[in-house]
C-alpha cells in the first residue's frame, strides 16, 4: 500500500544550504514521498524545475491535510535529521544518517543539461590539464560574517563557529579592502602551490560580482604569473559589486557542477556551503584552510573521513 506522502517546510537560504537540506530530507524520507514549499527569492532566484527534476517521491507541492507535516525553519542538516526524526519516528542513528546523507547528495537529481553542460565544459577546458576552481564568495558573505560578530559584541549571540576566532574578529572589524586582500592572498597561494612540481596548470575564476573575479585574476598575475586562466561556463553578464547575489538559478548551478568537475578546489571563504557541496559531489580537494562547518565535522566524524574523501559508493 503506497504511503502517505510527509509535507516538509522545505529548504531555505542560498544554493549550497538548500542542496544540503533537500539532501537531509531525502535521508529521512525512509521510502515516504516528501512534498516541500521551494521559495524562490534573492537569495536563491530560480524554480526548482530549474536544476533539478521531480519525482513521484520527491517535489515540491502543496501541502498534505494536517497530521504529515515536518516543519524546520533552517537548513542545517543534522537539525533537519532530529526532526525528522521525531516528527516520524525514524528509528536511524546519526552515523548512518550521515551515509544517507553524502549518498542523497551524490545521486542529487540535477537536470541532465547541466550535468552534460558542466561535463562538456571540463574537456573544452583540456581535461589533461590539472585544472583548479576558485569560488569566490565575497559581498553578501562578509557581510554576514561582520554582522555575526556585531552580534556577538553587543552581546547578542554567542560567536558563529563557522572559522577560527581571530579571522571571526578579523572580518568582522576590518575594512573590506583588507579582506579582499587578505582572500586574494589565499587564493593566489593556492594556486601557486597547486602548480608546484606541475609543467603546465591552469584556474577558472567562477564568482557572482564581475569586479572581485577580474581583483582575484589581477592577484594571480603577481602572485602566481605562471597559472594559465581559463574562462568559466558560458553565462549571462554578471552584476557589479552587488550586495546579494543576483545570477540566476541555472548559473549558479552551471558554476557549481563546474566546480566539481576541475582537480582542486579553492575557496576565498571557508563557511560557503556552495564551493564545500561542490568538492563534496566531485569528492575534489579543498586547497584552502578547513571548515570549520558542524556538519562538515559531524560527516568527518561517522564517515571516517572528510566528505570530499569519503567513498564514492557507501
Amino acid at each position: 500500500m503506497a504511503k502517505d506522502p510527509i509535507w516538509w517546510a522545505g529548504p531555505i537560504c542560498g544554493l549550497g544550504n538548500r542542496m544540503m537540506a533537500l539532501a537531509a530530507a531525502r535521508a529521512c524520507a525512509d521510502g515516504r514521498p516528501i512534498r516541500f514549499t521551494w521559495s524562490n527569492d534573492e537569495s536563491c532566484p530560480g524554480a526548482y524545475s530549474d536544476i533539478f527534476t521531480s519525482s513521484p517521491i520527491f517535489a515540491p507541492g502543496e501541502a498534505p491535510p494536517p497530521g504529515a507535516a515536518v516543519i524546520h525553519t533552517g537548513w542545517e542538516p543534522y537539525g533537519i535529521f532530529e526532526t525528522f526524526k521525531e516528527a516520524l519516528g525514524l528509528d536511524i542513528s546519526r552515523a548512518e544518517f550521515s551515509r544517507r546523507l553524502l549518498a542523497a547528495l551524490d545521486t542529487s537529481p540535477f537536470l541532465g543539461a547541466h550535468v552534460s553542460a558542466a561535463q562538456a565544459w571540463r574537456v573544452a577546458e583540456d581535461a589533461a590539464a590539472p585544472l583548479i576552481g576558485v569560488h569566490v564568495r565575497r559581498t553578501d558573505r562578509t557581510e554576514q560574517h561582520r554582522r555575526q560578530f556585531r552580534d556577538f559584541l553587543l552581546r547578542r549571540s554567542g560567536l558563529v563557529r563557522e572559522i577560527p576566532v581571530l579571522l571571526s574578529a578579523f572580518y568582522g572589524l576590518a575594512p573590506n579592502a583588507w579582506i579582499c586582500s587578505y582572500e586574494n592572498a589565499m587564493l593566489t597561494t593556492a594556486i601557486r602551490r597547486f602548480g608546484e612540481g606541475k609543467s603546465s596548470y591552469a584556474y577558472a575564476v567562477f564568482a557572482d560580482d564581475e569586479a572581485e573575479a577580474r581583483n582575484v585574476e589581477k592577484a594571480t598575475v603577481r602572485r602566481a604569473p605562471k597559472a594559465l586562466k581559463r574562462k568559466g561556463p558560458d553565462r549571462e553578464p554578471l552584476p557589479q559589486l552587488q550586495r546579494l547575489r543576483r545570477t540566476s538559478l541555472s548559473c549558479a548551478m552551471a558554476d557549481l557542477l563546474c566546480l566539481a568537475q576541475c582537480d582542486a578546489i579553492a575557496q576565498s571563504n571557508r563557511a560557503s556551503t556552495f564551493s564545500l557541496v561542490a568538492a563534496i559531489i566531485g569528492r575534489k580537494p579543498i586547497l584552502t584552510p578547513k571548515t570549520l562547518y558542524p556538519f562538515w565535522l559531524k560527516l568527518e566524524e561517522d564517515l571516517g573521513a572528510a566528505p570530499n574523501a569519503a567513498p564514492i559508493s557507501l
